[in-house]
């Protein structure tokens, strides 16, 4: 174990973490044929137009199966801000940390909505995130795209308005 005064923190801390859906459906066993759950991961992340915050979401589907015949699903955000001076950039960030920062809650939203289950809790594998992530593309993402067009020249546009002297006064009379 390491004694140290300072911790390597990364520059970003966790603010708010709220539910956009969380759901458990049963299938009959009959209308059910897969052997195994197939999973369905999905990721993104975007500004969230106050400065320094964004937020990242995270969904999971896990398909009904013979032996588990629920069909799952949870997609939760979690909002995180910018402070001082990041140790990484904030795709990097959203992309690898803020994933395996909220997949504890991911999984605990599984296991919550399956606690009644005639089945019972659901419990999420253990998932190597780093892996995980390498399926999907940073530039892709909401984040990325708002970013690229902050940086983009802003591009001047012409304003049609009628000139001074147009026989029209502002002044009243």
């Amino acid at each position: 174990m390491s004694t140290t005064p300072d911790l390597p923190e990364s520059g970003f801390e966790l603010v708010q973490i709220y539910t956009l859906e969380l759901s458990s459906l049963w299938n009959k066993a009959a209308d059910v044929t897969e052997k195994d759950n197939l999973f369905s991961f999905g990721w993104d992340w975007r500004m969230t137009g106050t400065k320094d915050v964004f937020e990242v979401r995270l969904s999971i589907r896990v398909s009904p199966s013979v032996v588990r015949p629920e069909q799952l699903a949870v997609r939760l955000v979690g909002r995180f801000r910018m402070v001082g001076s990041p140790s990484l950039g904030v795709e990097q960030f959203a992309k690898l940390q803020a994933v395996a920062i909220l997949m504890p809650y991911l999984r605990q939203a599984l296991s919550a909505v399956t606690t009644n289950s005639p089945k019972g809790p659901y419990y999420l594998p253990s998932i190597n995130v780093s892996t995980l992530m390498e399926r999907f593309d940073v530039a892709k993402a909401s984040g990325a795209k708002q970013l690229a067009d902050s940086e983009r020249p802003q591009v001047k546009r012409k304003v049609r308005g009628r000139r001074s002297g147009s026989g029209r006064s502002s002044k009243s009379a």
